[in-house]
């Protein structure tokens, strides 16, 4: 088999949706609906800390990093959803994206949301904790502030863009899939007691805690599509994993 990516599964997953005759779906065209999707590159720089500055910084790029979103028009005020290539966005970083979002869409905050895919190889934008690192002076930097704010610019004028190129929104279309044997609950070793013993983290070696069930994990990939017509514009896909 291949080597694919995790790109090449959602487009799929996208797909199956239109091919099954998009099962479920809310006939949308009465409703006022329009959605305006949105991406620009988030791609940090060489050099610059990845997970929070917990592994090596950034040396070369395989696979660009994007920030991919939609703005829904018509319920109100507009909504605002996006996804980012990053590990995390944390407090003042957290608030300044959403209210990026907010004023490029003529909306307020608490309408828009930012979610990341939170993969370690990128970075954890997080403000308020690489001030406590520039005023240690020999720490890995977390957030450069500067490339954080190009990556608002980028934001803002994505939004712009976006929005005057909106289509209707016909049909809705729903999907759920289940997951198996890819996620975990930190799979953890207890002893006939009760106590932990042992706790696997994101990587493991230790065939005795690899081999023990997955745990309670929510193993339901969910799917939300939006269709114009019979073309699916955006397909938002959310796995809770751990």
């Amino acid at each position: 088999m291949g080597r694919s990516s995790r790109r090449d599964f959602l487009q799929a997953s996208a797909g199956g949706l239109l091919l099954t005759g998009i099962p479920g779906a809310i006939p949308a065209a009465s409703s006022g609906l329009s959605i305006a999707p949105f991406r620009f590159d988030v791609t940090a720089p060489r050099g610059h800390g990845c997970c929070g500055g917990w592994i090596k910084p950034i040396e070369a790029v395989d696979d660009a990093q994007e920030a991919i979103g939609y703005v829904l028009l018509g319920a109100g005020a507009p909504i605002v959803v996006c996804a980012v290539d990053w590990t995390g966005i944390l407090n003042s970083a957290h608030v300044a994206w959403r209210t990026a979002m907010a004023e490029a869409a003529g909306t307020t905050a608490e309408r828009c949301a930012v979610q990341c895919v939170h993969q370690h190889n990128a970075p954890f934008a997080c403000l308020d904790a690489q001030k406590l690192v520039d005023a240690q002076g020999d720490l890995p930097n977390i957030m450069l502030p500067d490339f954080f704010a190009v990556c608002l610019d980028r934001l803002r004028q994505a939004i712009t863009a976006a929005i005057p190129q909106a289509v209707p929104v016909t049909h809705v279309g729903q999907g759920l899939g289940r997951v198996e044997q890819v996620a975990s609950n930190r799979r953890i070793n207890r002893g006939p007691d009760g106590r932990i013993l042992s706790m696997r983290g994101s990587a493991c070696a230790d065939p005795k805690l690899r081999d023990m069930t997955e745990g309670l994990v929510d193993p339901e990939l969910r799917t939300v599509a939006f269709y114009s017509g019979d073309r699916a514009v955006v397909c938002c896909h959310i796995w809770i994993w751990r």
